[in-house]
């Protein structure tokens, strides 16, 4: 399993148990993974802590009022699913502009959320890394 898989395995299960911080073992992906959610409002922030065996962040799970997960949803794509699609813009535009699904792609600009190329003026693709629902 890969450290962005598991990171997100981790924090599935923070949400499910209505945990306030979790503690996960990171890399540069999951940082910048981490910097896309904190810039979107997924995440209330998180702490990055550098050791000789390797980073260790400790992520501040966001909760609406009555301690529901604003995130519903939240799968890493497989790496063989990655190698085989890279979305177009034209593509993105169709199919992800229905309410509440996103897609968060690697592209030659970094990581970005499909919601945000799509009304910027950039029209690019990218692959595929993370799909996430969001209420």
């Amino acid at each position: 399993m890969s450290r962005l898989a598991n990171t997100i395995a981790i924090m599935r299960m923070g949400l499910t148990n209505k945990k306030q911080i979790v503690k996960v073992p990171v890399n540069k992906r999951v940082i910048q993974v981490l910097n896309k959610f904190q810039q979107r409002g997924l995440i209330n922030g998180y702490t990055y802590y550098h050791s000789a065996t390797g980073g260790t962040a400790k992520i501040y799970l966001k909760y609406d009022d009555n301690m529901d997960s604003i995130i519903t949803y939240m799968k890493v794509l497989p790496e063989s699913f990655r190698a085989r699609w890279h979305y177009r813009y034209k593509r993105l535009k169709n199919i992800f502009v229905t309410g509440g699904l996103d897609v968060l792609l690697t592209t030659d600009k970094g990581y970005l959320f499909c919601s945000e190329i799509i009304p910027s003026p950039l029209k690019i693709g990218g692959k595929g890394v993370l799909i996430i629902s969001i209420y």
